[in-house]
């Protein structure tokens, strides 16, 4: 029977981080695009998160393309 060797996942992540940085690379950044299912503030740019999320997906089939939503006060200023 081989031996196994055992890995050390401490040393292997905190090897990773610094060399992540080093390139340029945000680690703990998630790498991929969210696209229009996350619904965001238009005046901002930001996703919503949290609780705020659930009632504009409960509305995800009211025809709009895309999902894009704002306060009152941030829409009384713009004429909306």
């Amino acid at each position: 029977m081989a031996a196994q060797i055992k890995r050390d996942l401490y040393a292997e992540g905190t090897s990773r981080i610094p060399a992540k940085l080093e390139a340029g690379t945000v680690p703990w950044a998630k790498p991929w695009n969210s696209g229009t299912a996350i619904p965001m503030n238009p005046v901002s740019n930001r996703p919503y998160s949290g609780i705020n999320v659930l009632p504009f997906w409960m509305s995800a089939n009211d025809g709009y393309a895309r999902r894009r939503y704002l306060t009152y006060k941030q829409a009384k200023p713009e004429g909306m």
